[in-house]
């Protein structure tokens, strides 16, 4: 069994890249990490730094402010590195409605399975935005 899912394929080998984050300028925080994890395996990385940047650089990258301003948003993987409250916001801006799921189950589990857990497990507020989350990676 392979150690990727197709999910992590498909992340990994679209055309371009962007990190959303808030310090990207810091090189001992989570954004800046990834970003340059990006730069130095040579791929196309767009940082955006949401409300702010407008005209800053960091690793000779120009940051974009809007990550609604995205070139090439549906072959561009987006790994979003800050507070779910400013990153659930900036998903529905960039995707206004939620993909199509491309299969029944949920990562290979049986549908009957999956209602089995459905069954016993209260359902939580919020528990399809999750699910959304997940699969707006795995459409990328």
């Amino acid at each position: 069994m392979s150690a990727f899912t197709p999910a992590m394929k498909s992340f990994i080998n679209a055309e371009r890249f962007a990190v959303i984050g808030r310090v990207l300028t810091d090189r001992t925080r989570w954004d800046n990490k990834v970003l340059r994890w990006y730069q130095a395996h040579d791929l196309p990385v767009t940082p955006v730094k949401p409300g702010g940047g407008s005209g800053e650089s960091v690793e000779d990258v120009q940051i974009l402010s809007e990550p609604t301003t995205l070139p090439d948003l549906p072959s561009t993987s987006i790994s979003v590195i800050i507070h779910p409250s400013l990153g659930l916001g900036i998903l529905k801006s960039l995707y206004p409605t939620p993909p199509a799921p491309r299969s029944r189950g949920q990562y290979g589990s049986s549908p009957a399975r999956s209602l089995r857990r459905s069954a016993r497990t209260p359902r939580r507020e919020g528990s399809r935005i999750g699910w959304w989350l997940r699969k707006v990676g795995a459409r990328m």
